[in-house]
């Protein structure tokens, strides 16, 4: 039934889109719906949306945009006759064949156990550590100091008392009067003045 319905409103938009005289860039310009949704609802194809109510905002505005009465399509495209993206049967239908099937199929989950995952993350956490161990000790025996653990001596050792050292004073030259004299101070120019004002 919706199969039917869905084959109907396509080409009604379509023919009411052509009678208009407009063309699908037209349509796009000016309702701002996306070509590809333009041409999935004239070719009646419902299951491009994700939600019947995606469905139902583009239909109802396409639809009213090329003057089409669309409230029995809008009322087939309820969210029970959505199923993962796909148009399917009425919900009254629905529910008369799920009543006729017996025993409910269960999923089988297929996939690693929790278990597997925590040792494989248990095993890899420990190789890091044990990399990260074997590295530092390498660096270490390479690039580090060496510590030399004194020997112990078995004489006794004196305690060495601390000596303050002897520094010789440093002696005084004053200039000699003679040499001041022989080495008259030079003229110096006299440095520019800091500021200059002007007025």
């Amino acid at each position: 039934m919706v199969e039917d319905i869905s084959d109907q409103i396509g080409e009604r938009l379509t023919k009411a889109r052509e009678k208009a005289g407009l063309t699908v860039d037209d349509v796009m310009f000016k309702t701002r719906i996306p070509r590809s949704v333009i041409h999935a609802l004239e070719a009646g194809d419902f299951s491009v949306f994700s939600s019947p109510t995606y469905a139902k905002s583009f239909l109802s505005q396409y639809s009213s945009f090329v003057n089409v009465d669309a409230e029995l399509w809008l009322d087939a495209l309820e969210p029970a006759g959505f199923v993962s993206g796909e148009v399917v049967r009425p919900v009254w239908e629905a529910a008369h064949h799920a009543r006729d099937r017996e025993e409910p199929v269960k999923q089988v989950r297929e996939g690693t156990p929790g278990w597997v995952s925590g040792l494989t993350m248990l095993v890899a956490t420990s190789g890091l550590v044990f990399m990260a161990l074997k590295g530092y000790e390498f660096f270490e025996k390479r690039f580090g100091l060496e510590v030399v653990e004194p020997e112990p001596d078995k004489g006794e050792i004196a305690p060495v008392a601390p000596q303050n050292p002897v520094v010789p004073p440093i002696p005084v030259v004053k200039p000699d009067a003679a040499s001041t004299a022989s080495n008259p101070p030079e003229d110096l120019p006299q440095p520019p003045p800091r500021a200059i004002i002007v007025r």
